[in-house]
């Protein structure tokens, strides 16, 4: 329902809890930085399911179809991050269930709901893409991935970046 839905990016401390973690994409080469993994569960251990609720965990864990045990499933993500548009950027995400992926505040990846593995990504370098999000060369620009996970069999998240990697800006001391 869209109550429910209201409910996955919002903390609250009946319902869903934030959990701050960092996620490190290495470089794959030729520019571009990849996490991936194939047991993606974040949340296992950390949240509702090691609370005691009447001498039970408060969430439902099942096991992840690949004999890796209990699992913490029903959670979601965000990736939020910052880059300046040089038009040769290129986002691809390879998962299960759903995400959407904002550039600019503009939708540019759309794969919602509970399936199976599925490809997609969004080329920058296409200007017919960049002009329907609003990119100039030079920008600085948001990005945001946001994933859920819902299905209970397995939980999978590959994320590639590639030329979003700027030099990074130096802060120095003025005293």
């Amino acid at each position: 329902s869209n109550a429910a839905f209201a409910q996955w990016y919002r903390s609250d401390a009946n319902v869903n809890r934030t959990l701050a973690l960092e996620l490190t994409l290495p470089s794959i080469g030729n520019g571009a930085y990849r996490f991936d993994s194939a047991s993606f569960y974040p949340a296992t251990g950390r949240g509702f399911d090691v609370e005691d609720c009447g001498g039970n965990p408060c969430e439902a864990v099942f096991a992840d179809g690949n004999g890796a045990g209990d699992r913490n499933f029903f959670f979601t993500s965000e990736v939020h991050f910052w880059f300046e548009y040089n038009g040769t950027e290129t986002l691809a995400f390879s998962g299960d269930d759903d995400v959407w992926v904002f550039i600019n505040g503009r939708l540019a990846v759309d794969i919602g709901g509970v399936h199976g593995r599925l490809d997609d990504s969004v080329d920058l370098s296409n200007p017919t893409t960049a002009a329907n999000l609003g990119l100039t060369v030079g920008g600085i620009y948001q990005a945001i991935v946001f994933q859920a996970e819902r299905h209970v069999t397995r939980s999978q998240y590959r994320l590639t970046l590639t030329n979003f990697n700027q030099t990074p800006s130096t802060c120095t001391d003025m005293c």
